[in-house]
């Protein structure tokens, strides 16, 4: 599949998530994506949008459907690197909250398969909602999706969009400059 193709269906998904926020029976079996002895459960879900037979599809449709199970707070906004700034900024205690949380954030960036990011994703997701941030659970699909073609591109995305509310960002660069950079990296993708 393309970009194009895996964002359309990555929209259609997440509508379809939306739609049954509500069902208590639904959400239940989402989450039940986490675990792959359990994840059998979603497979009547997710047949509709991609092809069970496929490892990689299913991994990653199924651990979004977990989170959004777990955390079904979503945002047209932004990407994962942008949650987790939002999560850091959120947290109390810290001088500087970005780099309080960055040894988090640098090990996400360090996964070098979409596998090792769907096992840390769990954590990451129970952090946003502790901190009542929500996800932009298409962009994140559609990120996990194309993590194979274009895995160094999305950590770039993620980490501008992650250091944009640093000082040391807004030091480097206009406040101009830094929103074209994210507008551009959130619709790239």
């Amino acid at each position: 599949m393309s970009t194009e193709q895996f964002f359309s269906v990555a929209k259609r998904f997440v509508a379809w998530l939306l739609e049954n926020k509500e069902d208590t029976g639904v959400m239940a079996n989402l989450r039940r994506g986490f675990s792959p002895a359990t994840e059998h459960y979603v497979w009547p879900y997710l047949a509709r949008f991609c092809s069970l037979e496929n490892e990689h599809e299913r991994m990653v449709f199924a651990t979004v459907a977990a989170c959004f199970g777990f955390h079904p707070e979503h945002t047209d906004e932004g990407n994962f690197g942008t949650t987790l700034n939002r999560v850091a900024c959120s947290r109390q205690g810290a001088e500087n909250p970005l780099e309080a949380f960055e040894p988090r954030f640098r090990r996400i960036l360090s996964a070098s398969t979409v596998q090792d990011i769907c096992q840390q994703l769990r954590s990451l997701v129970q952090l946003a909602k502790g901190s009542n941030v929500p996800i932009n659970y298409v962009q994140l699909l559609n990120d996990l999706l194309c993590w194979e073609q274009n895995s160094r591109e999305i950590k770039i995305q993620w980490a501008a969009s992650y250091y944009a509310g640093s000082g040391r960002a807004a030091e480097e660069a206009p406040a101009e400059e830094s929103v074209a950079k994210v507008t551009v990296s959130d619709t790239s993708a």
